[in-house]
Parts: C-alpha cells; structure tokens; sequence
C-alpha cells in the first residue's frame, strides 16, 4: 500500500525535524512516546481490518460462505492471522528485539556506543520501515562502517549513529516501494 508508507514517510520526516530542533532530553521522551503509539497502533489496526474484512465478507453473497456457519470459524481466523497480523506482529517482534538490544548494549557498555535515545529511534525506525528493514540494517551497516573509517582517519573520538537512524528509515521506505513498483 502506498498510503501506508507515505504516513511513515510523514512520521519519519516529522521525527527528524524534532530531533534537530529539540532538546535531547525532550526528544527521548517524544521519541519514546511516538514507539509505544506506533506499536499499539498497529495491534489496533491488526483487529480493525480484521473486522473491516469480515464485514466486507459478510456482506457479500458468495464469500458468506467462506464464514461461519457455512465454514469454520479456523478459516477465517487463520486468513486474518496470515494476512493481518503476522506482518505487523513480526515487524512488532524485530523492532522490540532492536530496542532492546540497543538497550542491553548500551547497559552493559555504560554508555559507550549508544546514544540513550538510539534504542528507541531503532525501534521506531524499524517500525515505519516495515518490510524494509533488512534494507534499513544495512544502510546502517554501511553508515556505521564508512563514519567508523573517516573517524579513524581524522583521529576523532566515537561515532554516534543517533542523526542516521531515521534519515536510514526514510532511505529503506523509499527504496522497497521503488524496488515494488
């Protein structure tokens, strides 16, 4: 769907202008509040259009057969579990598992490679990028490679991914809907 990745265009686009223009004590916690929303959001949206679907068949004379008391309720349930909720629940699963990552790595280092508010920018970037996160892992990579390899040649102190994190989110969306067009 392109409505879908315009509105994570958006989001994105809204973040980054927040994340130059803010303090960063305050775009931590917009930043933390914007992946909550975004993870409750799309649970929500998961049961909305499996309502919307079932009632879409419902309607219909020939798919009423496709639900129940024609057909099991298993056949709708698991339709709506494969085409509703298996993609946002796996993108739900990748993004905690990189926030929290980021987190414990950030934890046990004492602050030394992150940033605090990167393991929430890792959630929310992988989040709007949907699908497009293996793209998004490795725009990063490179990212962090090439900044790693100017640091050491200009003998400079850590390189922070912090200001990549989402102009990568933004990269991947674009790049995935023009790879499916």
């Amino acid at each position: 769907m392109i409505l879908d990745s315009i509105f994570n265009l958006v989001i994105v686009s809204l973040l980054l202008g927040a994340q130059w223009l803010m303090r960063p004590l305050a775009f931590f916690r917009i930043t933390r509040i914007i992946f909550w929303v975004l993870l409750f959001g799309a649970l929500f949206l998961s049961f909305y259009l499996t309502h919307e679907q079932y009632k879409i068949w419902l309607a219909h004379p020939l798919s009423q057969f496709l639900l129940p008391p024609h057909q099991s309720a298993n056949y709708f349930i698991s339709y709506a579990s494969v085409n509703f909720f298996l993609p946002i629940v796996a993108n739900l699963l990748l993004a905690t598992m990189a926030m929290l990552a980021l987190f414990l790595i950030n934890k046990n280092s004492k602050g030394r490679f992150f940033e605090s508010v990167e393991s929430y920018l890792a959630g929310v970037a992988v989040l709007l990028s949907g699908a497009a996160w293996p793209i998004l892992l490795l725009a990063l990579v490179g990212i962090a490679f090439l900044g790693s390899v100017i640091n050491l040649l200009r003998k400079r102190g850590a390189f922070s991914l912090e200001y990549f994190w989402l102009p990568a989110a933004a990269s991947a969306i674009l790049i995935l809907k023009i790879i499916s067009l």
